[in-house]
C-alpha cells in the first residue's frame, strides 16, 4: 500500500511541474524569440533558461524541505 501511496505522491508531483513548466508552449516562443538570432545566440540563451529554471526549481525544493522541517518542531 504505502508503494502505491508513493507512486501517486510522484506522479502528481509529475504532473504539476509539467503543468507548471509547459515545454510544449515553451518550445514554440523560444523558436519566435530565436528566430534571427545566431546559433551560437540561440545556445546561449538556452543554457541561461536552463540554468535559471534548475536554480528555481532547486531553491523551491530546498525552501519547502526548509519549511517542512521547521513546520514539524
Amino acid at each position: 500500500m504505502t508503494e502505491l501511496a508513493d507512486l501517486q505522491h510522484y506522479a502528481r508531483f509529475f504532473i504539476t511541474l509539467l503543468a507548471v513548466l509547459d515545454p510544449f508552449l515553451a518550445i514554440p516562443i523560444y523558436v519566435g524569440v530565436t528566430a534571427q538570432k545566431s546559433e551560437e545566440s540561440r545556445l546561449a540563451l538556452a543554457r541561461v533558461v536552463t540554468l535559471t529554471v534548475l536554480a528555481v526549481l532547486a531553491t523551491s525544493a530546498i525552501d519547502r524541505k526548509s519549511t517542512r522541517l521547521n513546520s514539524s518542531h
